[in-house]
């Protein structure tokens, strides 16, 4: 939205005057436009002060924005002083937090003590395979259009339950026992990557690289193709080019079965490793 933002004045006055025309044709357009009108006036109203977010509740309402549109549209870091007030007034200590907009604005510094949780953006934060309590979770993580669809957002789960609460339309509070193995997975391999990419790695390095690889694997053995491709990445640097082999291409069927116009990079990553 933000990229059309300067056409909206005169799509404004558009719309101004073909109300206006419309008004003045017939009593019926008069009514009906005034209807819209007050509409309008209310439905912005009751948005105030997350405007962001905001959509009519024709188009689904600003606590529905997100399943159609992510980013900055609904998520782009202005919910942390409204999260850090909901955790104080519930006296919420022991949280989860898997916030979208980790790189721009860092939830501690609001005083927001939650334990972070692995996100989309590229950040590798430890993650346990199994969370409890109280779990909090940005929109943008929990829309598909960041992690792709169906079973390769690790946060799927989120989306088919209603949230126990919600924050600014944009953070959605959930409670009770979860199981992530994907996200811990994920958090695994960029440890691994870390590990392999400093320069050069020391034999203990390389041992921890290998261990935080097989574990990333192990946790999700049938839908992350990125694990393979670490683990084979790793075997590669320690010379073991036969296994390295066969995890590339166990990633590269991995990612041409699941959502393959998601993993069209992951794709050809893992052709040119095997090719190689």
């Amino acid at each position: 939205m933000r990229h059309i933002l300067p056409t909206y004045p005169f799509v404004i006055i558009l719309a101004a005057f073909a109300a206006w025309s419309l008004a003045g044709s017939r009593k019926a357009w008069m009514y009906g436009i005034s209807a819209l009108v007050l509409f309008s006036v209310i439905s912005s109203a009751r948005a105030f002060p997350n405007y962001m977010p905001y959509s009519n509740e024709i188009w689904g309402g600003p606590s529905r924005t997100y399943k159609v549109l992510s980013d900055s549209n609904v998520d782009w870091g202005q919910q942390l002083k409204q999260t850090k007030v909901y955790l104080d007034e519930h006296g919420i200590k022991d949280c989860w937090f898997d916030y979208f907009a980790n790189m721009a604005a860092k939830p501690s510094y609001y005083g927001i003590q939650c334990k972070p949780l692995q996100n989309a953006l590229g950040y590798f934060l430890p993650t346990p395979a199994h969370i409890s309590g109280t779990v909090l979770i940005s929109a943008s993580e929990i829309a598909s259009v960041v992690w792709g669809p169906g079973e390769l957002n690790p946060y799927s789960q989120f989306a088919l339950r209603k949230p126990d609460d919600s924050i600014a339309n944009g953070i959605f509070v959930f409670r009770g026992e979860f199981d992530i193995p994907l996200a811990a997975a994920i958090a695994h391999t960029g440890t691994a990557w870390k590990l392999l990419n400093v320069g050069k790695p020391t034999d203990a390095q390389m041992n921890q690289a290998l261990n935080e690889a097989q574990t990333s694997v192990s946790l999700s053995p049938n839908i992350c193709a990125s694990c393979q491709e670490i683990l084979g990445d790793v075997l590669m640097k320690l010379n073991r080019k036969d296994e390295a082999k066969a995890a590339y291409q166990r990633g590269l069927t991995l990612a041409q079965a699941i959502y393959p116009e998601f993993q069209d990079d992951e794709i050809a990553s893992l052709r040119k490793k095997l090719q190689q």
